[in-house]
């Protein structure tokens, strides 16, 4: 079949790539037609593979570094994916995206003696977090996971705003947390934790000390409060507190508020009540309102906060979107850990640290977590954040 008409159908397109794929790869003007022929095996490992070869010797390395990436999405603990990303960075003299691939091999046990010596030469100098905040624009970008659809997010925040003190429990004192459990003195932990406020754009929340936990998590209060472990003041582990306190205070953004706090059933129920109340045309579609809630509401939803909630809930249901809650929650959950990774820069204490969250916001386990982490080390949104919060290596 001459190149020019070489075209990969559905029913052959393995056998044709396999035949096709070794006449091609020292063809440059083979890039273009193989690259519209892969579309039809997109999770063609060897094909894939071949195309990223050929992109190479095509001198297109941008396009390379893509395929290698989709290759690490299909599987996230294969070390050669990133030691090809690791040699492209190099080449190019991207030294903070080389610095970022060798992390990943060190965490995935793959990094040589070299490799190890470098990663570790540049850690310190990337501890170093420029207190400046996130725009919205630049949270949406690049730290926000695709899972966590906006207007569902302005829909909790939105929820937040009018009913957050009816969701939770009213006050600190009202759970038991007072000036007993109260920690005024946080030390690496509360300067960690007002670096990262400043980032965000969030207020620093209490701190209590929570005895037989570890880490950090959320307490369903008005306002919401931080527990913490024993571990938490431990001042040798810097790296695992960042983590922490990164990933905490990503919670803490209006949006996620409720997020880890309101048991996802019950959200669920207040996500459809708030239809019902705003819909009452609805209600006869076995969407009931709760009168409790629907007094609450009555007092609460101003005008704007109405028809603000009403023109994102109407975008979701023009679009065919419902309310997709677990996909909602588990991307809060990457941005969450993101967030952990952003701040404590080092991926292998965050991989640790998402395999043992005391506090699951969503129903992703911690390897979903750790997949979600490796292909975000890699990522230009992690480079591109990188740099605004000036921790890259240059």
């Amino acid at each position: 079949l001459p190149l020019t008409t070489l075209r990969l159908d559905r029913d052959m397109n393995r056998d044709l790539t396999v035949n096709r794929l070794e006449k091609l790869e020292k063809k440059k003007e083979g890039v273009f037609q193989l690259g519209a022929a892969i579309l039809h095996v997109s999770t063609d490992v060897s094909a894939i593979e071949k195309l990223a070869k050929l992109q190479l010797l095509a001198g297109e390395e941008d396009k390379a570094i893509a395929r290698y990436r989709s290759l690490l999405a299909l599987n996230p603990s294969d070390a050669s994916y990133v030691r090809q990303l690791r040699k492209l960075f190099s080449a190019r003299k991207e030294h903070d995206q080389a610095w970022c691939t060798t992390g990943l091999l060190v965490m995935l046990g793959a990094a040589t003696d070299k490799e190890i010596q470098f990663y570790e030469g540049f850690s310190e100098a990337a501890l170093k977090l420029k207190p400046s905040v996130l725009t919205i624009a630049q949270w949406q970008e690049s730290l926000v996971s695709k899972e966590e659809d906006p207007r569902l997010s302005e829909i909790m925040r939105l929820v937040f705003e009018a009913l957050g003190p009816n969701l939770v429990i009213p006050s600190p004192k009202d759970a038991g947390y007072g000036k007993k459990t109260l920690v005024k003195d946080t030390g690496i932990l509360g300067a960690m934790l007002k670096a990262v406020a400043t980032v965000f754009g969030v207020a620093v929340p209490e701190v209590h000390l929570r005895p037989g936990i570890t880490g950090l998590r959320k307490e369903s209060t008005n306002p919401p409060i931080l527990l913490a472990g024993e571990d938490m003041f431990e001042g040798r582990r810097g790296k695992v507190i960042r983590f922490q306190a990164g990933r905490n205070m990503s919670l803490m953004t209006p949006s996620r508020i409720l997020a880890g706090i309101v048991e996802r059933d019950y959200l669920l129920m207040v996500l459809m009540n708030v239809v019902g109340y705003l819909y009452p045309e609805l209600q006869g579609q076995g969407n009931k309102v709760n009168p409790a809630l629907a007094k609450k509401m009555a007092s609460s939803f101003t005008p704007r906060i109405s028809g603000a909630l009403k023109d994102n809930i109407s975008q979701l249901r023009d679009e065919g979107e419902g309310f997709s809650l677990n996909k909602w929650l588990g991307g809060v959950d990457k941005t969450a850990a993101r967030a952990g990774l952003l701040v404590c820069n080092d991926v292998t204490v965050a991989c640790e640290q998402v395999q043992n969250i005391i506090a699951p916001v969503s129903k992703l386990s911690g390897k979903d977590l750790v997949d979600e982490l490796t292909l975000f080390a890699v990522s230009e949104e992690y480079f591109r954040l990188r740099k605004l919060l000036e921790i890259a290596i240059v």
